[in-house]
């Protein structure tokens, strides 16, 4: 028996599975190491294609499934298109830069407050703090002579 390619076999055997959404990859990945086993060689793609479209058109696949080894009862994914695009999606048109400052404006109008004494105080406190602390600071890394 001479050796396979696995690269082309995954190959063929994912794009087999591509045309096919209706029928799970396990199964066609089984159907077709099995006509590999069965032939000695590796099928071209449109013999595999025919023997896969002949299988699953003349028995039902929990059938294929438990001839071929397979788990029974296994619910298969769902196959979403592929509509991706490589790339950050198109915006809607929605956001741009008048939209952005208008809600950024509305944002702010709605959300803002007079700073009361209280807020003053402690911002002020804070800024002392900070103040004498890197006063401190400095005097241990650079004492004034005196």
């Amino acid at each position: 028996m001479r050796r396979s390619d696995p690269l082309l076999l995954l190959a063929d055997i994912a794009q087999v599975a591509a045309e096919r959404p209706e029928v799970d990859e396990a199964v066609v990945r089984a159907i077709y190491q099995h006509l590999v086993i069965t032939e000695g060689r590796q099928p071209t793609i449109q013999h595999a294609r025919e023997y896969i479209d002949h299988l699953t058109s003349h028995v039902d696949e929990e059938t294929i499934r438990r001839t071929l080894g397979l788990p029974v009862g296994r619910r298969r994914r769902s196959v979403a298109p592929a509509t991706r695009k490589r790339g950050r999606p198109k915006g809607s048109g929605h956001l741009n830069l008048a939209a952005v400052r208008e809600a950024h404006t509305a944002y702010r109008a709605q959300h803002r407050r007079q700073p009361t004494q209280q807020d003053l105080a402690s911002e002020l406190d804070v800024a002392v703090r900070t103040l004498q602390d890197f006063l401190k600071a400095n005097d241990l890394r650079w004492p004034l002579e005196e």
